[in-house]
């Protein structure tokens, strides 16, 4: 499976997220979930402002997280609503994390850890 996620004036929009599902013989794809996409997609998508700077917004991340990327994104939050966040990417002591701080109030907003699997990576 490979997600495919669209970028508007380099910002990351999750909530617009296609997977293709790909067969590993030939190459073909077999599946496509778009159900996302259809339902998010907006073609003049206002982007927010940011109003916290993103090395005020790092110092919410732990010290001892090794921050590898940084970038814009916007995610879909719990209750169908969308935040602009910077998306630290990066590894404490041996797991992989992607911590998401809210680039307009500078909160916390959401940590995932990245599991690899035999089938690819999960995030949890």
């Amino acid at each position: 499976v490979i997600n495919y996620v669209y970028n508007m004036n380099e910002v990351v929009v999750y909530p617009d997220q296609i997977k293709l599902k790909i067969a590993m013989d030939d190459g073909s794809i077999i599946g496509i979930e778009s159900e996302k996409y259809l339902i998010s997609h907006i073609d003049n998508r206002q982007i927010p402002e940011v109003k916290v700077r993103e090395e005020e917004a790092r110092r919410k991340i732990g010290k001892r997280m090794q921050v590898n990327t940084v970038k814009l994104a916007i995610i879909p939050t719990e209750t169908d609503r969308e935040v602009l966040c910077y998306e630290y990417s990066g590894t404490c002591k041996e797991d992989s994390f992607i911590y998401y701080i809210n680039a307009e109030t500078g909160e916390p907003q959401k940590l995932l850890k990245i599991v690899n699997t035999p089938n690819g990576q999960l995030t949890m």
